[in-house]
């Protein structure tokens, strides 16, 4: 009797697997919903699940933004971090006090301020208004990847 139930519900799993995976994407506006996105981004997360950054540090909101990391490194500190910034990100002084950060600069341009992990993407604009866009994409995350681990090598510690 179950094996008659399960082979009338095989061939409905089975055309499951040809559904195409999910892509959408959100986007949050200001400090309040930059920290929503951040919290959709890093919820899940396990203890040393990979989260890789750029983020290009400019004087115009470096102190907004510091201000902004340090309130949310509770949601950051449990995970392996790597990070590549732009020269001016070593005066960063979350960059300097967050050891759980592993960072390198880079001497090159970089595509602004974008994290990744697992199937998700946020890319933020420090510029008023300050505004994040959360991305969901397989595909995109590991066309990311791919460019940061070369970013990666390129950079400096």
């Amino acid at each position: 009797m179950k094996l008659k139930k399960l082979n009338k519900l095989l061939p409905g799993l089975e055309k499951l697997k040809d559904i195409p995976p999910q892509q959408e994407a959100e986007v949050f506006v200001g400090i309040k919903g930059l920290r929503l996105a951040y919290e959709k981004l890093l919820s899940g997360l396990k203890k040393n699940d990979k989260h890789l950054f750029f983020y290009v540090h400019e004087e115009e909101y470096s102190d907004e933004a510091d201000n902004f990391y340090f309130s949310i490194g509770d949601l950051m500190k449990k995970l392996d971090i790597r990070g590549v910034c732009n020269a001016y990100g070593r005066k960063s002084e979350f960059n300097k006090k967050a050891k759980y950060l592993k960072i390198r600069y880079a001497g090159f341009p970089i595509p602004g301020n974008w994290e990744v992990n697992r199937d998700m993407l946020l890319i933020v604009s420090w510029k008023k208004p300050i505004i994040g866009i959360l991305i969901k994409s397989q595909s995109i995350v590991d066309d990311f990847k791919e460019y940061f681990e070369s970013a990666w090598k390129a950079a400096r510690a």
